[in-house]
């Protein structure tokens, strides 16, 4: 697929955003976490959708990739600061979902790959994230040179689940 635009965020995206959030975190991560965790999420969109709007106003970092066949948003990355205080000077992945039908289809890396590209522009260098334990987005960002550093837990509902947290050091290098 390659008729898709990517594009920052405006305020009349943010419902789209947090459905792509909620959709993709549903059909992703049903046998990763809590399933009363994953309806919940369904179920507050509107609400989120709200917030993201609120982000988006204070120019927080989102950006969304359109299918100009039907104008769907198919992806949404927000990214930020580190809120990770082992890598304060390093940017940070918050988010990055690519609705079910789309993935595996090359969408994601080309609009990874575009996201890199902003970030250079800016003069943005090292990156973190967390992955679930056991998803397999976690060789998508291995294929580019990303590296586990760390595990940690965090709560979800009533359980601990596991992260991993990757680290990118100097993009320039990102295999592509």
């Amino acid at each position: 697929m390659d008729k898709f635009l990517v594009r920052k965020a405006t305020i009349d995206d943010a419902y789209w955003i947090a459905s792509v959030n909620a959709n993709t975190r549903h059909t992703t991560y049903k046998w990763l976490m809590p399933q009363k965790v994953l309806e919940t999420r369904l179920g507050t969109i509107p609400e989120k959708a709200e917030k993201i709007k609120n982000s988006i106003q204070k120019n927080d970092r989102f950006l969304v990739a359109v299918n100009l066949e039907n104008n769907e948003v198919i992806w949404m990355l927000s990214y930020g600061p580190s809120r990770d205080e082992n890598y304060p000077n390093d940017w940070e992945i918050y988010a990055f979902y690519v609705l079910k039908e789309y993935q595996k289809l090359g969408v994601g890396k080309s609009l990874f790959l575009a996201w890199i590209q902003e970030l250079l522009n800016l003069w943005y260098n090292n990156m973190i994230l967390n992955v679930l334990d056991w998803n397999n987005a976690i060789w998508f960002y291995q294929k580019f040179g990303w590296v586990v550093v760390w595990e940690k837990y965090e709560p979800c509902g009533k359980i601990m689940i596991k992260e991993n947290v990757l680290h990118f050091n100097n993009i320039e290098n990102i295999k592509n």
